[in-house]
């Protein structure tokens, strides 16, 4: 279902073939090696492999860019991009871990030729909202920091914090330049996601 936040539109669903891609992805999930903590760059005390191509390659991306494919289309398809315009469309993903006390501050993903982000819930224990939860941030509205503006508004759509009630399985698309987070987690579980932006790739001239 397309829904429309801060004059944007976002895609939330069900990821097709969830319960196939977290068994495949499960014996990474539990290897620390595969895992660095976030740079300096990023806001945030998560666990990611964003940082180094050399362990994020060895992840079984093929089960998630074969299954993406169909909800990324319908998107795509609302935005009016004819099937031409799709035929050099890349995308690059990479998994966050979310251990307790862990987050991730407002941020977003434009820049370069990105043009749809994705987050995708891979694990959410009892999809327990304690664990942490995927938020959108209207950045127009950036009056007052993020931790305190939550104790007086909570997490739902104010006009300027919008929660999508993410559960496990669930993946969202939504413009690469839209701001988002992650709440902290509360609780002992872990709390695992996949993120991918998705651009078109033009050719050199």
């Amino acid at each position: 279902m397309i829904d429309s936040i801060f004059g944007a539109p976002i895609l939330k669903c069900e990821m097709p073939g969830h319960n196939e891609i977290k068994e495949q992805f499960s014996s990474f999930i539990k290897d620390s090696t595969a895992f660095q903590h976030s740079s300096s760059q990023w806001e945030c005390n998560c666990e990611t492999t964003h940082n180094s191509h050399e362990e994020n390659n060895q992840l079984p991306w093929d089960i998630f860019y074969e299954n993406v494919q169909g909800p990324l289309q319908a998107y795509l398809n609302y935005l009016g991009m004819a099937p031409d315009d799709l035929k050099n469309l890349s995308g690059r993903a990479w998994a966050n871990k979310y251990s307790q006390h862990q987050h991730q501050d407002v941020h977003s993903h434009g820049g370069g030729n990105n043009l749809v982000s994705c987050a995708y819930v891979l694990d959410l224990p009892d999809n327990d909202p304690d664990c942490g939860q995927f938020m959108f941030y209207n950045s127009a509205l950036n009056w007052f920091p993020t931790h305190i503006t939550e104790r007086f508004y909570g997490s739902g759509n104010n006009g300027k914090l919008f929660n999508p009630l993410m559960q496990e399985g669930d993946i969202v698309f939504f413009p690469s330049n839209l701001d988002h987070y992650v709440t902290y987690n509360k609780t002992e579980k872990l709390r695992v996601s996949i993120s991918a932006n998705f651009g078109i790739d033009f050719p050199a001239n």
